[in-house]
Parts: C-alpha cells; sequence; structure tokens
C-alpha cells in the first residue's frame, strides 16, 4: 500500500518536452495522441507498506512519514 501527496500536475499539452519524453520512453505510449484532458501528476511516496500476508502484519512499514524505515 502506497500512501502519496499530490506535488503538482500539468497538462501533457503544457508538459515539458522531457518529461513528455521521458514518460514515452519508460509507458511506451504518448497521452498526448489519446487527446486533451490527460494530465501529468507528480505524486511524493508518504507511506508505504508492504506485506504478502497476515502473518507479515508486523513490520509492513518500509516508509512513514516520508521517511525510509529499511
Amino acid at each position: 500500500m502506497v500512501d502519496v501527496r499530490l506535488e503538482d500536475s500539468v497538462p501533457v499539452a503544457e508538459a515539458a518536452a522531457e518529461l513528455s519524453a521521458g514518460f514515452e520512453s519508460a509507458a511506451g505510449w504518448n497521452p498526448a495522441e489519446e487527446g486533451p484532458g490527460w494530465r501529468f501528476f507528480r505524486l511524493r511516496p508518504v507511506q508505504i507498506q508492504a506485506y504478502r500476508g497476515y502473518g507479515e502484519l508486523r513490520g509492513r512499514a518500509v516508509m512513514r512519514d516520508a521517511r525510509w524505515l529499511a
């Protein structure tokens, strides 16, 4: 589970060329080709929990208050 804080967002059509190119390289598609209304969001993780089952509930937090615990 990942809790995040929205840092900022920008319409894809107004995004810097480097941002658009980086996204397309990583994701394999360009949202600008899908039509208007698409945005890029910058999210900052605040809390991260990782576990596979109930037996791992203790110690599952690996980030809290935007600080790594593990």
